[in-house]
């Protein structure tokens, strides 16, 4: 027989194993705030399930930070995990907690103000050392919160002085507020839009915070140019969205099909975003120059920003930081045919990124990627849907006059 002592810590521990908090995890689908009660849907393995979240629950980021915004937050929505503690209260499960997993939304950060302080960090830098020249530096955000990898530039950034050799190469860290860089022997400190230290050599260097804009960015469309969108309508985008009445999403082609073209094009990538941003101008439907984050690449990647996915390389990486405005000036010209149907000349593109001409003239074999096959019938524009919020603004294009 137990003893009464015995007995009753038994009790205790059943009770509180029975009242212990359930865990679980899963991906958010939907998001519904009301005066009476906040919802949230959350797919758990493969079924739905709707929780109240009470005005006591505890919403917290993956850092266990609690959200002033709660449900609200731009870091929680749809597509972000989650980790959801319950407990029994009458019989029904009340959640008391929901936990970020992830670090960041799963679309990223649509807007500067949105993006955090990291964002304030991660970008471009220049300035000189003492006595030694211009430098060009790019801090590039990663996955971990307060972390960045370094590239340092002898000469000036990308495109604007960078003499052309590797890059040395570091990281830098935030800890306690403060930032400092370590990149061989190169040490610094970043802060208030300022990278500071001493280079390898012992000299003093400064380099200040910039947002570069493309010398083509705001290009007005010559006489004679269609305008393709201009921030109003998606008329020439059957089936295209317009974003807070001035952005066009990825993911429509023109209504019009074209052979040879001069296509103007401003674009925007999301800071954060999982897919980092992907999209793709797919000339003719068939050939695509890449659109993707591509921020501190170097040698840049033959599937990265401005390449003609998987074929050609751009000759020097233009890639803006993410949330700035980029653009795409394309000279395409269509592969040729004979009466027989036989490709007598293959398609051809010079493209500008960011007013830098990165391909001059290069030819393109075949079709790159999922694009349609080669043939000689004009086909449309498509701007690709990869799942990332890609925003488009300022398109036109200029036809010959057979066209």
């Amino acid at each position: 027989m137990l003893r009464p002592l015995v007995l009753a810590m038994l009790v205790l521990a059943l009770t509180a194993v029975a009242s212990q908090a359930d865990q679980l995890k899963g991906k958010v689908k939907a998001i519904a705030i009301a005066p009476d009660k906040d919802t949230l849907t959350v797919t758990i393995g493969k079924a739905d399930q709707q929780f109240v979240i009470p005005a006591d629950a505890k919403i917290l980021s993956a850092a266990g930070k609690e959200l002033p915004q709660r449900l609200k937050a731009p870091i929680l929505q749809a597509g972000a995990q989650v980790q959801l503690t319950t407990e029994k209260q009458d019989g029904k499960d009340v959640v008391r907690e929901v936990r970020l997993i992830d670090a960041f939304p799963p679309s990223g950060f649509l807007t500067e103000e949105e993006a955090g302080p990291d964002f304030l960090i991660q970008g471009e830098y220049e300035g000189s050392a003492s006595g030694k020249g211009k430098l060009g530096a790019q801090l590039i955000a990663q996955q971990a919160e307060g972390q960045f990898q370094v590239l340092l530039f002898r000469g000036g950034l990308p495109g604007a002085g960078w003499d052309g050799k590797n890059p040395d190469k570091g990281a830098a860290k935030t800890e306690g507020g403060k930032t400092t860089l370590a990149a061989g022997s190169w040490q610094g400190t970043i802060g208030e839009g300022k990278l500071t230290g001493k280079s390898p050599e012992g000299d003093d260097f400064e380099l200040k915070r910039v947002v570069r804009k493309s010398a083509t960015e705001g290009a007005k469309p010559p006489a004679g140019a269609v305008v393709l969108f201009d921030g109003s309508n998606a008329d020439e985008w059957p089936g295209g969205k317009v974003i807070d009445g001035k952005y066009l999403l990825a993911g429509s082609k023109t209504k019009r099909a074209v052979k040879d073209f001069k296509l103007h094009l401003e674009f925007r990538l999301p800071f954060r975003d999982k897919s980092q941003g992907n999209s793709g101008v797919y000339m003719q439907e068939r050939y695509e120059l890449q659109i993707i984050n591509s921020f501190g690449k170097v040698p840049p990647p033959n599937n990265g920003m401005a390449s003609v996915y998987t074929v050609t390389a751009p000759s020097v990486n233009m890639c803006f930081p993410p949330l700035s405005w980029q653009t795409y000036d394309i000279d395409f010209k269509a592969a040729r045919w004979d009466a027989a149907g036989k490709k007598t000349a293959n398609a051809v593109v010079t493209l500008l990124h960011n007013g830098v001409k990165v391909h001059d003239a290069v030819e393109i074999k075949d079709k790159t990627g999922a694009g349609k096959a080669e043939g000689p019938a004009a086909l449309p524009i498509y701007l690709q849907n990869h799942g990332s919020p890609v925003y488009y603004r300022n398109v036109w294009i200029v036809l010959p006059p057979e066209s």
